[in-house]
């Protein structure tokens, strides 16, 4: 049985909805809502799937949790599972057209997306020189919150099988927001300038770069964090 409330994890997936789309981008969900008139997707193979699909430049599907205390996060999310049967080819997603939706990213969101993190109160990691650097060249926020750096780099990331994976190109993290300061350009695809003062939503991702090859030919995985 699943640890939520059905009727609050409904207004988070709202709430997170209302955000993306004041981005003017196309947000689909799993099922048709009394809540809100979004449009719903549909998939074939394997039912597990996430909340929403955000039709951006790359197409974000997000699984919504409250970001309660009991809530499950990371490893438990159902996160891994949705990511790895995409990649496996088990599980194909469609619009409310059937058109067939490329997926590019798996996210976990909760109601505290908008402030950087997934619990109500964290410790943050402030920048630092290194920090700086990195997030100078799009890898990662200029600052974390420490509950949702575990959850990412400890729980999620640490989980994915990188070698077998590391050719599907489909990136895998979280919902946050620009509130974590956003430098790069290269990753703001709609070239507007972001500011910390009203977040928008932007992801934390580990993905498979095609433009780094291991060795032995194969993609290696870096961080991306970068607008919706």
């Amino acid at each position: 049985m699943r640890d939520i409330d059905i009727k609050n994890e409904e207004k988070v997936l709202n709430q997170l909805s209302n955000w993306i789309q004041k981005q003017n981008i196309k947000v689909i969900q799993d099922h048709k809502r009394k809540s809100n008139n979004l449009p719903t997707f549909s998939v074939k193979g394997n039912q597990h799937k996430p909340d929403l699909i955000a039709i951006s430049y790359q197409n974000t599907a997000i699984e919504v949790k409250t970001g309660n205390g009991g809530n499950m996060l990371g490893t438990n999310s159902g996160i891994i599972t949705y990511f790895e049967k995409y990649c496996d080819e088990k599980t194909s997603y469609f619009d409310e057209k059937n058109n067939q939706i490329k997926i590019d990213n798996f996210v976990l969101a909760t109601r505290y997306s908008f402030y950087g993190r997934l619990k109500e109160k964290e410790p943050i990691h402030e920048s630092s020189r290194h920090r700086e650097r990195a997030a100078r060249m799009g890898f990662i926020p200029l600052k974390e919150y420490e509950a949702t750096y575990e959850i990412i780099r400890h729980g999620i990331w640490q989980q994915i099988n990188k070698d077998k994976y590391r050719e599907c190109g489909v990136g895998i993290g979280l919902l946050l927001s620009t509130a974590l300061g956003y430098i790069p350009d290269h990753y703001n695809w709609k070239k507007t300038n972001l500011s910390t003062d009203m977040p928008i939503p932007a992801i934390q991702l580990e993905k498979p770069n095609p433009r780094i090859l291991n060795k032995d030919g194969g993609h290696r995985w870096g961080f991306e964090w970068k607008p919706i």
